[in-house]
């Protein structure tokens, strides 16, 4: 019985720990929407950001967006912020071929080739800020929290 209780009581920690994650990068509004051919992002590898707004619908996040098509065929969003640094000056440079995103202050290197967006080198120890992607039937895809 103290074995089932004490069971139970690690349970409940570890899951009501899952929703208190904070990630260091603030809530700001992100609300991006473009054809994904205007924007030359149609194919696994290729990439696009925006830093500022263009259209006055644009809410760009903490530190710009970079909308990536990963090699698995799937669209992510990451906010450009770096979480190590979480400053809105201290952008991550855009991915090199292997979809390896550096910070050029810290030297963390981001893996983004399938969406998560996790650190590689142990400098920091949280992934990017990530923004959900719809994809209409049209071939626009919006980017928003």
């Amino acid at each position: 019985m103290k074995t089932k209780t004490t069971f139970l009581l690690i349970l409940f920690v570890m899951l009501s720990a899952c929703g208190n994650y904070r990630s260091s990068i603030p809530d700001v509004p992100v609300y991006v929407q473009r054809h994904l051919a205007s924007i030359n992002c149609l194919f696994p590898g290729n990439v696009w950001s925006i830093t500022s707004p263009r259209l006055a619908s644009d809410a760009c996040g903490y530190a710009g967006i970079l909308l990536v098509c990963a090699f698995d065929g799937q669209y992510y969003a990451f906010d450009m912020a770096c979480p190590h640094e979480a400053q809105p000056s201290k952008r991550i440079d855009l991915p090199d071929e292997s979809l390896n995103a550096t910070c050029p202050h810290c030297g963390e290197v981001y893996n983004l080739s399938f969406g998560l967006g996790t650190p590689s080198l142990g400098i920091c120890d949280e992934p990017l800020r990530r923004y959900r992607c719809t994809l209409s039937p049209d071939g626009n895809i919006t980017v928003h929290r």
